[in-house]
């Protein structure tokens, strides 16, 4: 195959990965449209409750450097909440960020479930579960309808370091969630990721066990 070829391909199959993860700026539901910069009554109003809600703090911290002289900054923790919503088998999912009350992000998945999956999905044994449901960019959502419950759930805080210039930047430091899954004594346990609703990671473990 040609390189120009291969290229066009790998660009194609980029292209359809962001258009499936696409960011919007409004959200339309049977109650009216919620956009950017709306109030968390508003998506209440409108949109209802969601399927599915993750909630983490990040804490913003900027120290500026002076010579001769110690550094002074802030550090804000702040809590940010995603909440999927889930329309149906017709209509795609949806993740909204809520920042301080408003909506600071809306977020379009796959198409969503029929009514139940979810439901009965979390009263199913993950062993069921195909490994391509694990990648990068799925909802937690897509996750527990299609591989149920995981074996178990952590929570970890991260705290990137950036120096640029005179100003160190620390952070925002993020609580994720790392769920792990048991697929059986057959299949490779998958360990995977996840940041404000949304998988940022995946890695295989070692062997699962006999349930």
């Amino acid at each position: 195959m040609r390189a120009s070829t291969v290229r066009a391909l790998i660009a194609a199959s980029i292209a359809v990965a962001t258009a499936s993860r696409a960011a919007e700026t409004s959200l339309r539901c049977d109650g009216g449209i919620v956009s950017l910069g709306d109030s968390e009554l508003d998506l209440r109003g409108k949109c209802g409750e969601p399927a599915l809600r993750h909630s983490r703090t990040e804490e913003r911290a900027t120290v500026a450097r002076e010579e001769d002289r110690g550094g002074s900054g802030v550090r804000v923790a702040a809590t940010v909440r995603a909440w999927t919503y889930d329309f149906g088998p017709q209509r795609f999912l949806y993740v909204v960020t809520l920042e301080g009350g408003k909506v600071v992000g809306i977020e379009r998945g796959g198409y969503g479930y029929a009514p139940g999956r979810l439901e009965s999905a979390r009263e199913r044994a993950p062993a069921s579960c195909d490994s391509s449901s694990f990648r990068v960019g799925a909802l937690a959502l897509d996750l527990l309808a299609r591989c149920g419950e995981p074996a178990s759930k952590d929570v970890r805080q991260v705290e990137p370091i950036h120096a640029d210039g005179e100003t160190i930047t620390a952070g925002p430091s993020v609580e994720v969630e790392v769920w792990t899954y048991d697929l059986g004594p057959r299949r490779f346990t998958q360990i995977v990721t996840l940041e404000g609703g949304k998988v940022v990671s995946v890695e295989r473990g070692g062997y699962g066990y006999q349930r």
